[in-house]
């Protein structure tokens, strides 16, 4: 290959360390397209005013979130999809959807909720206010948090649980993700250029 773009940072140290190749950091493909985009393709299901769980792991923790969620969202339905069972109590259990209406739910969601890392990164073009529960796969998304000066958005303690009721300042997210996304694009036309 003459060249190797990787997602995360740790993919890089990983390549240099084991394999003595140096790869260059691009944000995830999903970063690529503008929001409009997403927006144009999207399924709305529901009409009525949610807050949304994606692809939780079921713990306590998850359980006093969604306590503290309904004190701050009161007339808010708890919309919960990622698996069979549901892994919470919730008002509304999706156990199907399509991409399409997974772009809908988190679009359209007044707090989102999630231990996925495409879920973030919907949150973020959305711009909506999200936290983060641990995962299974919890790495690329710390990552993410950590770029864009997000990281109090993963929980992982009760006493974290005051932050819920901040919302993100999505300005300065910009600033930093605008960059990263700009240099991304030109490291793969670079590599598109060179390939002609």
């Amino acid at each position: 290959y003459d060249k190797i773009t990787v997602r995360e940072l740790s993919s890089m140290e990983i390549l240099k360390i084991n394999n003595r190749i140096d790869a260059e950091h691009v944000c995830d493909p999903t970063l690529l397209l503008d929001r409009s985009v997403y927006e144009e393709i999207k399924i709305d299901l529901l009409k009525e005013p949610y807050v949304f769980i994606y692809l939780t792991l079921e713990s306590d923790l998850l359980d006093l979130t969604i306590l503290k969620i309904k004190k701050i969202y009161p007339n808010h339905k708890i919309v919960y999809y990622g698996s069979f069972k549901p892994h919470c109590h919730c008002d509304i259990h999706i156990r199907t959807a399509g991409p399409q209406e997974f772009l809908g739910l988190i679009c359209n969601a007044s707090y989102v909720i999630a231990g996925s890392f495409h879920a973030t990164i919907f949150s973020i073009i959305f711009r909506k206010n999200f936290i983060i529960l641990p995962s299974k796969n919890n790495e690329r998304m710390i990552q993410l948090l950590e770029m864009l000066d997000l990281e109090k958005n993963y929980i992982t303690y009760e006493t974290d649980l005051s932050f819920i009721s901040n919302n993100i300042d999505y300005n300065h997210i910009y600033e930093i993700l605008d960059k990263h996304v700009d240099s991304s694009k030109k490291v793969l036309m670079e590599m598109c250029n060179e390939n002609k």
